[in-house]
């Protein structure tokens, strides 16, 4: 088992977890791994050191006010790309 831990800034942790949990499980699920989110604290744990490794990066570029996009839903481990875009082209691309 690989864990991570992170400190992110307050105002992010509800980025992070989304709208009813729709970010999270969204990275959970593309990454196979599992988030923990307790304050400002988030651990990722994974049986993949590399998925792991992924679902850290993301977590980093959302904890820096980044954009995450989701390429593709389907892919095995994730398509990710970092952009600046403005928050409502994220939200058709992710919905």
């Amino acid at each position: 088992m690989y864990e991570y831990r992170l400190l992110i800034p307050k105002e992010r942790v509800g980025v992070l977890v989304g709208d009813k949990g729709k970010i999270k499980r969204l990275i959970e699920q593309q990454t196979s791994t599992s988030l923990e989110i307790e304050q400002e604290e988030v651990s990722i744990k994974s049986e993949d050191s590399y998925k792991a490794w992924i679902c850290q990066q993301i977590v980093k570029a959302i904890a820096k006010k980044k954009r995450v996009v989701f390429i593709s839903k389907r892919w095995r481990l994730l398509s990710w790309l970092l952009y600046i875009l403005p928050d409502r082209v994220i939200q058709k691309i992710i919905s």
